[in-house]
């Protein structure tokens, strides 16, 4: 996102209301994964600056990390979001409501989305809705993987976000991917529809005399939009998605791949954290961990190997079982 002084602070949703899921989520990982996200620390509440006062340590309460859209596996995903989007506009956006100095912003955005996007991308954290997933454990997890049961009704906060007096974030929502053209459609319209109510801080900002800060908005509105749509042909993997864009001052993290330097923000469970400044964080909402095929010996280790790290972290109720698929990878 372009560095700017924007006339919004705190937060903001990209999906409005009745887009976004609450409820249960199973995010496939490796074993990596799986330590990575257990151990890892949250920043600590700021200490009082009292003289003599003991040091504040950090505290493994968990965290996600979200990977830039456009270093998902495979680009075309980025694709296809961005034609559907201009497609649909085509076809009906000048039939939506809004003045024509609203429709400024958003021409600009789509005269190059897919370069808007590549530029300016959202964040994701990818899970399912299915607990026990052939597709994901092929797809995700690896050879011997692990599904987090999370509560997609938590909240979940960006670290080192801006202070919501200071700042402007798009809030991280957990949102279904639609693979339907016609749920697709739906999620276009709510998302352009929200963009042009004039009612709205975001429909106001549109429609307002700062084209900078508009085109702003349309970009991060859109980016999270093509990131929740996919091609038909993955409809069994029931995917949802915690969907992000970096904020002004906030620099992404990095880890290597085959696909070159991948960029990921980290986030964390924060029940007021995206209204709340300092971010008090807690630990991460995981309800269960289930170990992927193949069962067997091999399984039953890494459920031992499991059950012994959510006890070192805290997690002693945090229960673990086996994958009942029997599938080799």
């Amino acid at each position: 996102m372009a560095e700017t002084e924007l006339p919004i602070r705190g937060t903001i949703s990209a999906f409005g209301f009745g887009q976004t899921y609450k409820g249960k989520v199973w995010h496939y990982t490796d074993s990596a994964g799986l330590v990575g996200i257990l151990t890892s620390t949250t920043p600590p509440p700021k200490p009082e600056l009292v003289p003599g006062s003991p040091p504040v340590q950090a505290f493994p309460n968990g965290t996600l990390r979200a990977t830039a859209a456009t270093q998902l596996n495979d680009f075309s995903e980025l694709q296809y979001g961005a034609q559907r989007i201009i497609d649909w506009y085509e076809a009906e956006g000048n039939a939506t409501s809004g003045t024509i100095r609203e429709h400024v912003p958003i021409r600009i955005v789509l005269g190059d989305l897919l370069k808007e996007l590549a530029d300016n991308p959202a964040y994701v954290c990818c899970a399912s809705t299915t607990r026990d997933s052939l597709e994901h454990w092929r797809g995700y997890a690896g050879e011997g993987g692990y599904a987090l049961k999370l509560d997609a009704f938590e909240t979940y906060t960006l670290i080192d976000r801006p202070s919501v007096d200071t700042g402007f974030m798009v809030s991280p929502e957990w949102v279904k991917v639609r693979y339907r053209p016609a749920e697709q459609d739906e999620l276009i319209r709510s998302v352009f529809q929200q963009l042009l109510d004039p009612t709205k801080q975001m429909g106001q900002i549109v429609n307002s005399d700062d084209q900078t800060a508009a085109v702003i908005v349309v970009r991060a509105h859109l980016a999270g939009l093509a990131a929740a749509l996919k091609h038909p042909s993955f409809e069994k993997e029931d995917e949802v998605r915690l969907i992000l864009q970096r904020p002004d001052g906030v620099t992404p993290q990095f880890r290597p791949s085959r696909r070159g330097p991948v960029p990921y923000l980290t986030l964390g469970h924060a029940p007021l954290g995206n209204a709340q400044s300092p971010t008090v964080f807690t630990p991460l909402p995981v309800s269960e961990v289930l170990v992927g095929p193949p069962s067997g010996d091999a399984m039953e280790q890494r459920v031992r190997g499991t059950r012994t790290l959510l006890d070192a972290m805290g997690r002693a109720r945090v229960p673990v079982n086996g994958s009942e698929l029997p599938y080799l990878p």
